[in-house]
């Protein structure tokens, strides 16, 4: 059976010394029938000319340009341009693991579910990994929608987009919210009202750095 067809979104914004490992991450990835859509949000420095570039050299990468509105409106864009059957998630100063989008999809075919989550690792400016926010099961484990809804409510659930593969049917008549903070939590709850179960594997694939002026841990944009 042919792997099903992987989009990930990528928002980028002032983001030059990081972008070529950003997205060398997810063309490295084990998991190789991807699309890469690199979502040029107004970037002012030399992002754009590094995104036209990978699409040059790959033709997985699609790139579009726009005027500056925000992570999510760049993401939302993503949306509307994605072909994958499945879609998932990757801020333009962070990296993933050769292997998590392979991971996840199996992940999702063996629990058969419309969406899986991988744990992540997060790394401060002077490189020092912080503390845990959710700590990665030991086996996968499989969660009734509503369960995992109350662990994030509770505060010890996962809410990040970029940690998860999300089947596209979630997304239908469904978008990032503009201008707020936390986008991510909102739309996932509405999600999980919406399907039976979730399966969250272990591992930490998703390596976040955090640092000043970072266009996607912000809620109003520059």
């Amino acid at each position: 059976m042919t792997n099903s067809l992987i989009s990930v979104i990528v928002p980028v914004y002032k983001c030059e010394k990081y972008l070529e490992k950003c997205v060398g991450s997810i063309l490295s990835q084990s998991y190789s029938n991807l699309e890469v859509l690199l979502i040029d949000d107004g970037s002012p420095d030399g992002s754009p000319a590094i995104c036209d570039s990978f699409a040059v050299a790959d033709k997985r990468v699609k790139v579009f340009h726009k005027e500056n509105g925000g992570s999510s409106s760049a993401r939302n864009l993503g949306l509307e341009h994605a072909k994958g059957e499945y879609i998932g998630f990757v801020d333009s100063d962070d990296y993933i693991s050769p292997d998590m989008y392979e991971k996840l999809w199996q992940g999702i075919r063996d629990y058969n579910v419309p969406m899986a989550q991988v744990g992540r690792d997060e790394i401060d400016a002077e490189g020092n990994y912080l503390p845990n926010i959710c700590e990665p099961p030991a086996e996968p484990e499989r969660f009734r929608a509503e369960d995992f809804l109350r662990e994030l409510l509770l505060h010890k659930g996962d809410c990040s987009f970029c940690t998860k593969l999300v089947h596209r049917d979630l997304f239908e008549k469904r978008q990032f919210p503009i201008g707020k903070l936390n986008e991510d939590f909102g739309l996932l709850v509405e999600m999980l009202t919406g399907m039976e179960a979730i399966v969250s594997l272990p591992g930490q694939c998703y390596h976040v750095f955090y640092r000043i002026g970072s266009n996607s841990r912000k809620a109003d944009k520059e």
